[in-house]
């Protein structure tokens, strides 16, 4: 697995709290949402790094799957 970098970005749309790509030499970008209260994108930088560990980037699963998977790892986090 490649390396993570935390990157911050202006002017996406709010729906969008962050998202990541895969470059070139392996690494994952998580891009954040500058619009973002420091909570909100500390939150969204762990939702996407559970995509990452999940191996999301690389499977033939679909997005509503993927998203559920990571919501679910979430949810029983919040419960222990």
């Amino acid at each position: 697995m490649g390396d993570i970098f935390i990157r911050y970005a202006e002017g996406m749309p709010a729906s969008i709290k962050a998202y990541t790509l895969t470059d070139c030499d392996g690494n994952y970008n998580v891009y954040v949402n500058t619009a973002l209260n420091s909570i909100r994108q500390h939150e969204a930088i762990k939702h996407e790094i559970l995509h990452i560990n999940g191996g999301h980037f690389f499977r033939c699963s679909s997005v509503e799957k993927d998203e559920q998977e990571v919501e679910s790892i979430i949810l029983q986090r919040a419960n222990l």
